[in-house]
């Protein structure tokens, strides 16, 4: 439920776009601009919570973040919030949700043990496909029968709702103290030098590079260029996150079993890894041969759903990379320079768009970078190798003393 309210929140920008372009008199740029607010704290927040990991609570640490990100969506309903309110606000939201993907995660693994951690970063991540499959008719309605604004609105109420669940169910599980290395420090800047964090954090890098431009720019793709209404496309954005629901099942399948089998972690990561980077590489270059109708449709599918596998087998690489003490800030910092792929995305993408000859050819250069991008990701993760790496950074680790 957490990750669903949180892909909301990154969605419902997307969904308003042509109505908060047309009602404020904005650019495409000048809306870029609002899309990258979001994550402007949204990597410093992962950064100072991951550096902190350790001293709160991890389950109050969500608490105190879905509290944040619903305060940040309401003063949206105040009919003279304009551009600069909705700056003020994605970036207070985007501070909001910066640490949460990884605090879900790490709170969750205290909950299973190692073979499993890939089912559950899996489980999370199709929370966030499944945000967009019920957000996007959701908020698509609540745009037309009570105006844009309403739902940013409904989205702060459901955060609220979330919270007040979360401090009466939520808590953290009995795998708290268990795993390998489990009561070593490792050096912080051991882990950031090591391959497999490095690799990691470029495919999240460019992963969140296509998931900018999706949430930023996809609809509006969608209504100019595939002819689209703008409730249509509240169904239609839907599309990729039913290849989520299939390619991430499926991956994290893949990788369990190899798991079990006792095939290496550095096959298993790198080669699903490639593979789930090369599938939505492939939609993406696709988008720009293929025009409107169906094939267009599959296209726009498979270029922003097959990439949801990235996220849990990352996390999970990371997970096994690194002892408990460490996992917190190991995941925190991997998001914090992650994210900067779709801090730098809708902006830079806006501009290209400005820029081209026609909004068609703006449309082509941008998904053909983020093809590039994407196959770029992919090869990096040819070098995740978390036991290789893992025994390195124990040899360099020292007996954790408690107070």
């Amino acid at each position: 439920m957490f990750s669903i309210i949180n892909f909301g929140d990154k969605a419902v920008l997307g969904l308003a776009g042509p109505s908060i372009i047309r009602d404020l008199h904005l650019s495409n740029a000048r809306f870029g601009v609002i899309g990258s607010g979001f994550y402007l704290l949204f990597s410093l927040s992962a950064l100072l919570v991951g550096l902190a990991g350790g001293r709160w609570s991890a389950s109050w640490l969500l608490t105190g973040m879905a509290l944040l990100w619903s305060a940040a969506q309401l003063p949206i309903l105040l009919p003279a919030a304009g551009f600069t309110v909705l700056i003020v606000t994605r970036v207070a939201l985007g501070a909001g949700e910066g640490p949460g993907l990884p605090i879900a995660n790490h709170v969750a693994f205290t909950w299973f043990p190692v073979p499993e951690r890939t089912t559950v970063a899996g489980v999370i991540t199709l929370g966030g496909a499944l945000g967009v499959i019920l957000g996007g008719p959701l908020l698509e309605a609540a745009i037309r029968f009570a105006g844009w604004r309403w739902s940013f609105g409904l989205l702060g109420l459901a955060g609220l709702v979330w919270a007040l669940l979360w401090g009466r169910l939520g808590g953290e599980g009995g795998y708290v103290a268990t795993g390998p290395g489990a009561g070593v420090m490792v050096p912080l800047g051991a882990i950031l030098a090591s391959p497999t964090w490095i690799s990691g954090a470029v495919a999240g890098f460019t992963g969140n590079w296509a998931l900018g431009l999706g949430l930023s720019w996809l609809p509006t793709f969608l209504e100019h260029r595939g002819g689209y209404t703008a409730t249509t496309v509240g169904f239609l954005i839907g599309l990729p996150s039913l290849v989520a629901v299939i390619s991430v099942p499926t991956v994290v399948y893949l990788a369990y079993r190899r798991r079990i089998a006792g095939r290496s972690s550095h096959s298993t990561y790198a080669l699903l890894g490639f593979g789930a980077a090369f599938v939505p590489a492939c939609g993406l270059v696709a988008m720009t041969l293929t025009p409107p109708g169906p094939a267009l449709l599959v296209s726009v599918a498979i270029a922003f759903g097959a990439g949801f596998a990235l996220a849990p087998l990352t996390s999970a690489a990371i997970a096994d990379l690194v002892p408990i003490e460490r996992r917190e800030v190991a995941l925190c910092l991997g998001t914090a320079l992650s994210s900067l792929g779709a801090v730098l995305s809708p902006w830079a993408n806006g501009w290209l768009l400005d820029h081209a000859a026609t909004e068609a050819a703006g449309f082509d250069h941008v998904f053909r970078l983020a093809a590039a991008m994407a196959l770029l990701g992919g090869a990096s993760l040819l070098f995740l190798n978390p036991a290789k790496d893992g025994e390195h950074l124990l040899r360099l680790g020292t007996p954790r003393l408690e107070p």
